[in-house]
């Protein structure tokens, strides 16, 4: 079975700023968890299987951390890391 990563990159002030984004609020209607639940147009994802990384610098540093790397380079991404 062929894996699938999802390749989100955006701006944000700080990381105070990011972590607003990303903070999670669970209640018993269909609202989004969070303001990039929403931004992505869903109600829900599973956090369990996202890295997030802020940097102020360089994408190519903040890319080579995450976890899924390997698979997207395998798959497509070869131009974006040398």
């Amino acid at each position: 079975m062929r894996g699938v990563v999802h390749l989100w990159l955006g701006k944000a002030a700080n990381k105070t700023r990011l972590n607003k984004f990303l903070k999670e609020t669970y209640v018993a209607d269909d609202r989004p968890i969070s303001e990039f639940a929403a931004s992505q147009g869903v109600n829900f994802y599973d956090h369990d299987f996202m890295d997030v990384e802020f940097n102020n610098n360089d994408a190519q540093e903040t890319f080579s951390k995450v976890s899924a790397k390997d698979e997207y380079l395998t798959n497509q991404g070869r131009p974006f890391l040398k």
